[in-house]
């Protein structure tokens, strides 16, 4: 057999392995039967209205505390494609795609940008992406802004006095 398949054996091995320790030990933690209907059981018996609303308040607290600014919401959809993107290509299943795409990682000879291999520069092209993708969340739109304590406690104190 090839070594792909090997390889590809091996990863389904130990990936059935995780689901099924954390299948068991789940099983496992779990005391009763009641610990299973709990979780289906809010399904079946949703919260009450006067726990809605104070959901509803709390989330709506957080929001305009530490939320998104209104300027800015109509970006978050970029936000999350870029995130994904970054996820899915930067160290994700299809950073593979980066192993043979500028060169062949057996030949150095092949190792054409800066005589480094293809996933070294894949590699360095999203870690510059991802702290392209950094800033954005954090600065352009707003995410790492300190809150004051002013504006924390008068809104606080809309919501819940």
């Amino acid at each position: 057999m090839d070594a792909k398949i090997y390889w590809l054996l091996a990863f389904v091995g130990f990936y059935w392995y995780y689901c099924i320790f954390w299948g068991i030990k789940g099983a496992i933690t779990s005391k009763t039967s009641e610990d299973y209907f709990v979780g289906f059981g809010s399904y079946f018996f949703p919260d009450s209205d006067q726990k809605n609303l104070d959901k509803e308040k709390r989330h709506a607290f957080l929001s305009e505390v530490a939320g998104v600014p209104e300027s800015k919401k109509k970006l978050v959809p970029l936000a999350y494609c870029l995130v994904i993107f970054w996820f899915l290509f930067g160290f994700g299943p299809f950073a593979m795609i980066g192993n043979t795409l500028f060169s062949d990682p057996n030949i150095p000879a092949t190792w054409a940008p800066f005589n480094l291999p293809s996933i070294w520069i894949w590699q360095l092209v999203f870690l510059f992406f991802g702290i392209f993708v950094m800033w954005f969340l954090a600065f352009y739109m707003g995410f790492s802004q300190p809150i004051s304590s002013k504006k924390l406690e008068s809104t606080f104190n809309n919501y819940f006095k």
